[in-house]
This record gives C-alpha cells, sequence and structure tokens, in this order.
C-alpha cells in the first residue's frame, strides 16, 4: 500500500466514525454527507493505490475510479450503476445497459 493510499484511508476512517456519531444524535442528513464523504476518500485510496493519479474534480473522480475498477478483475460489473464507466477502443468492454442513460 503506497502512503497516499493510507492518508486517503485515514480521511475515510474520520468521517466514517463522524458519520456514526452524527446520526447518534439524530442528525440524518448530516450523517450522510459525512458518510458520502468516507466513500469518496475511500474511492480516492482506491484510485491512488491503482494508478497513483490524484483527480481535481469530483467528475475527474468518477472517471479516475471507473477506469480503474475496470482493471480490477475483483470488482464486477454489478455495481457499475454508481460510476459510469468510460468507453476506452483499447478494450473490449462496452457502457453496462443501466448506465446508457447517464
Amino acid at each position: 500500500m503506497k502512503a497516499g493510499t493510507a492518508d486517503y484511508l485515514a480521511r475515510a476512517e474520520e468521517c466514517l466514525d463522524a458519520a456514526r456519531r452524527i446520526i447518534d444524535i439524530q442528525l440524518p442528513a448530516v450523517a450522510a454527507k459525512e458518510a458520502y464523504l468516507a466513500a469518496y476518500h475511500a474511492a480516492q485510496a482506491f484510485v491512488f493505490d491503482a494508478s497513483g493519479k490524484v483527480a481535481k474534480t469530483h467528475s475527474g473522480m468518477r472517471t479516475l475510479f471507473a477506469r480503474a475498477a475496470m482493471d480490477d478483475p475483483a470488482l464486477t460489473p454489478s455495481w457499475h450503476p454508481i460510476s459510469p464507466m468510460p468507453t476506452n477502443s483499447r478494450r473490449s468492454r462496452t457502457t453496462p445497459l443501466a448506465l446508457k442513460a447517464w
């Protein structure tokens, strides 16, 4: 694991811990925002570990995540509706039908 990856995972854990504490005080909307940030930081960790790249925008993170996920055989297409896969003529994969609306 790269040093940057550990940093992103630490941020994800902090956000997830915050979400758990916030939900305990009955603020579900705020807890959801923290949980989303935890998932985002975990995605950053995955991308950084897979490619060494850092996205500058949210849209850029979605693209980098989708590309890194396509290269990871442990991930199956069943999760793809949350992150559209970019098409690339060098790859034999295509965008799943569920994503054509994106």
